[in-house]
């Protein structure tokens, strides 16, 4: 939670320094070109959905984290004659997405043996983007590969035990830029993630295994060099 405080802090400091500096160019919106480096930051929030399976028994528990985000980007922009945008951009988001005093599910009943937890520490992606320049706006779609760090716990007769694994998946999204300035972009965007799954082998209880797909909306402000 602190590393989200100081994703979020940033991110107010960074527009406020920006703004103050950049807001007032001049700009002729007609020709805008989105051409060059950006960095950025940005903030949201973020739901999931995930299940954890036990093999060889009926037995699941719907984890299902939610929580904020917040973090970096930044990428390359080139914008063709025809006003198409090129971009590739990347990303790391540390994470308060999680789910706690979850109880499995046996046969159908909830179990209050159990309880379950889970939480997602960060997440970062490498995407290709594709834009149409309308002026200031820039409305885009992206897509490419996603990681991130999930753990697991849960407590039994007492006793906590958690386990940590970094899965592998990718990630789809839509959005529009909005250049406020010369240097200074705003941007809303929705992303969807599938994580994939593993398979735990478990030394202390029944090996099972656990997916993670996600859904998130940030907004984010970015200085364009």
């Amino acid at each position: 939670m602190k590393r989200l405080i100081l994703s979020s802090t940033f991110l107010v400091g960074f527009a406020h320094t920006s703004f103050a500096a950049d807001v007032f160019a001049p700009q002729d919106t007609a020709v805008y070109n989105w051409s060059g480096v950006y960095v950025g930051a940005d903030a949201g929030y973020g739901w999931g959905n995930s299940t954890q399976d036990f093999d060889g028994i009926d037995y699941n528990v719907p984890l299902d984290p939610k929580g904020w985000l917040g973090g970096l980007y930044a990428g390359y922009n080139y914008q063709l004659s025809n006003g198409v945008v090129l971009g590739v951009e990347g990303d790391f988001n540390f994470s308060d997405i999680d789910s706690k005093g979850v109880r499995g599910i046996s046969a159908g009943v909830d179990d209050p043996t159990f309880s379950y937890g889970s939480d997602l520490k960060w997440t970062g992606s490498l995407r290709g983007r594709l834009g149409y320049a309308a002026g200031q706006f820039l409305p885009f779609v992206t897509g490419g590969l996603a990681v991130g760090r999930y753990e697991n716990f849960q407590t039994a007769a007492g006793v906590p035990y958690s386990h940590t694994n970094t899965f592998t998946g990718w990630t789809l999204g839509a959005g529009v830029d909005y250049a406020m300035a010369e240097h200074i972009v705003l941007r809303v965007e929705y992303r969807y993630t599938d994580f994939g799954d593993k398979h735990i082998v478990d030394p202390v209880w029944t090996d099972w295994n656990v997916d993670l797909s996600t859904n998130d909306v940030r907004i984010g402000i970015a200085y364009k060099f």
